[in-house]
């Protein structure tokens, strides 16, 4: 299940509305997808997984949440800047 929007971290990238345009729901698809993309291509759930987000940014929390949510035993984010990803 998509994250809900309602927390200041996450910034939506998909809006429903109904049939008169009024916004019924605000939600991102950034952390799910991620997620499903890292089990599809792992062949692994990431239950139980120890999960590493470079980046602090609203993409970076969502996929972090979705990872924890998903049952990683820890998710964490860390800021990289660019002398420190040359190196990574």
């Amino acid at each position: 299940m998509p994250m809900r929007a309602s927390s200041p971290q996450v910034v939506p990238n998909v809006l429903v509305r109904d049939e008169d345009l009024k916004l019924c729901a605000r939600t991102t698809t950034d952390g799910l997808g991620a997620v499903r993309a890292i089990e599809r291509m792992t062949d692994m759930p990431l239950t139980g997984a120890r999960v590493l987000v470079c980046g602090t940014g609203p993409t970076s929390l969502a996929i972090a949440t979705a990872s924890a949510q998903a049952g990683a035993r820890r998710s964490r984010c860390c800021r990289v800047t660019r002398p420190k990803a040359l190196f990574m």
